[in-house]
């Protein structure tokens, strides 16, 4: 009776033991194929929808796209785009300018790009300080002050002190902001999903386009502008 006993209880326990080394480790490799087999088909949605909304939108529109946003706010310093924006809006304006300088001569170095300020963390961008000084007629002197900020150069003031002499003499002395930032290092991965432009954004472009663009870097003083590239074209070899 017990050598029966203990036969049944030694196939119980061999029983056991081959769910614990076998079933069990079987069903894990189980749920892991049914579960990389839903992140799969999760995956193969994804880039479904990313081929759908790329297919969709031209090549040749994304390229006039970029190039319109980077004339804005280019992705390196690009000084001379400054230079040859205040000379064409001096000349549309009919004032004439004195003196242009940057404010911060070493925010030109290589290294400067590291050390961001509490406004550029802020704004996700770099910002260069210039001063700009012209001369005209008080209406020359107005419509300078309204132009440049209404081209696409991205371009903000940041004071503006205004001196008359008779009534048809005046001088501008302004400060001003241009802003750049690199391109991301990074575009997300191949599965990452991509939105098709907003309404807003879309506007944006419109309104962006429409600005008249003064900052063809060859329109720029020569002097100390030769050692500086204008923005490069992400779509150039």
């Amino acid at each position: 009776m017990y050598k029966g006993m203990a036969v049944s209880a030694g196939m119980i326990l061999i029983s056991v033991i081959g769910v614990i080394y076998g079933i069990m480790p079987a069903t894990q490799r189980i749920l892991e194929l049914a579960d990389q087999r839903k992140n799969l088909a999760e995956e193969v949605q994804t880039l479904k929808t990313k081929r759908a909304v790329l297919e969709s939108v031209d090549e040749g529109a994304i390229r006039n796209s970029l190039l319109i946003l980077l004339s804005a706010v280019p992705s390196d310093k690009s000084i001379p785009s400054i230079f040859s924006t205040i000379e064409q809006t001096a000349l549309v304006s009919g004032a004439l300018i004195d003196t242009v300088a940057i404010a911060n001569p070493g925010s030109l170095a290589t290294e400067s790009a590291q050390k961001q300020s509490n406004e550029e963390k802020k704004l996700g961008s770099g910002i260069i300080a210039f001063t700009v000084s012209v001369n005209g007629t008080p209406k020359q002197i107005r419509d300078f002050l309204d132009q440049v900020v209404r081209v696409r150069r991205s371009l903000r003031i940041r004071y503006a002190d205004v001196s008359f002499f008779s009534g048809t003499k005046a001088t501008l002395r302004t400060g001003l902001d241009a802003f750049w930032t690199p391109l991301p290092a990074s575009l997300g991965g191949t599965t990452s999903p991509v939105q098709q432009l907003t309404q807003s954004e879309e506007s944006m472009m419109k309104t962006l386009s429409a600005m008249p663009a003064f900052s063809t870097p060859d329109a720029g003083p020569a002097s100390g502008s030769a050692a500086l590239s204008p923005s490069r074209d992400p779509f150039a070899p």
